[in-house]
């Protein structure tokens, strides 16, 4: 008993040590590595002034999407009943669910795309793809629009069958899926586009990151169009707000930190 253990114990240790070895023998990854966690546990931190939230500074989400929209919440409530249990059984039992967006963040990306319908849409972030899949749910009912995803697999996520699966095939006509870092792909993608109704937030939700995506895609999106934001950690979607003299919106959702809405 005791020298299986200690064999199961070396095992584990070995495959750690190789795994290291591995790690760092890749030195554009061992500085990716570097550069990420020097962002998310030191500069971070040091921006996180506008992050202690209480129930009076964040709102329900339709009444973000009432005040953003000027629709009355009648309406919003009829669209939301139409919003389906897209979620099968099959999907909702694979453990790696947790990474998907919350309710709150689906039915605003839903509700805000059925309402304003928008010609395209740019999401950083997919994950299993249930953002993804409100998104081009609403297109679909809507008969207009495109939506371009960028994503950066991590090992975390390995476990899951593939990015965005939740997504089923009959609304990817209307989907592009681009593999890689935002800070490679966002801005020749805005580039080619020219101008979007709508950007949202969902990647990696560190100070430098986030800003560098909110500053990125400012300029592309249209007047009256839409920044959405999930997980206000950090004080970058508060700063960007100010800088820009725009008024911001902090939404209460079903975890720690609430989505951002900003109106362009």
């Amino acid at each position: 008993m005791i020298l299986n253990s200690l064999r199961v114990l070396f095992s584990l240790r070995l495959k750690k040590t190789i795994q290291i070895i591995k790690f760092f023998h890749n030195p554009k990854l061992a500085y990716s590595w570097f550069i990420e966690f020097i962002d998310d546990k030191v500069i971070t931190k040091r921006h996180q002034k506008y992050t202690n939230f209480n129930d009076s500074s964040l709102i329900d989400y339709k009444k973000a999407i009432n005040f953003t929209t000027k629709t009355n919440l009648v309406e919003i409530n009829k669209i939301e009943n139409k919003f389906p249990d897209f979620l099968s059984s099959k999907n909702k039992n694979i453990p790696n669910y947790s990474w998907a967006a919350t309710n709150e963040l689906a039915k605003i990306t839903y509700i805000i795309t059925k309402l304003i319908k928008p010609k395209i849409v740019v999401e950083t972030g997919v994950g299993p793809g249930m953002t993804s899949w409100s998104i081009l749910k609403a297109m679909s009912e809507n008969k207009k629009g495109h939506l371009y995803s960028i994503d950066l697999p991590t090992p975390n996520t390995k476990n899951m069958p593939e990015v965005g699966y939740l997504i089923p095939n009959s609304l990817k006509n209307r989907w592009n899926l681009l593999i890689g870092p935002s800070k490679k792909i966002l801005p020749n993608l805005l580039s080619e586009l020219s101008n979007i109704d709508i950007f949202i937030h969902d990647s990696r939700h560190s100070f430098s990151n986030q800003l560098y995506e909110y500053e990125t895609s400012w300029s592309s999106i249209k007047n009256q169009g839409f920044l959405i934001s999930d997980d206000i950690s950090n004080d970058a979607f508060i700063n960007f707000s100010k800088k820009n003299g725009k008024d911001h919106i902090l939404i209460k959702q079903n975890k720690k930190f609430p989505i951002g809405i900003i109106k362009k």
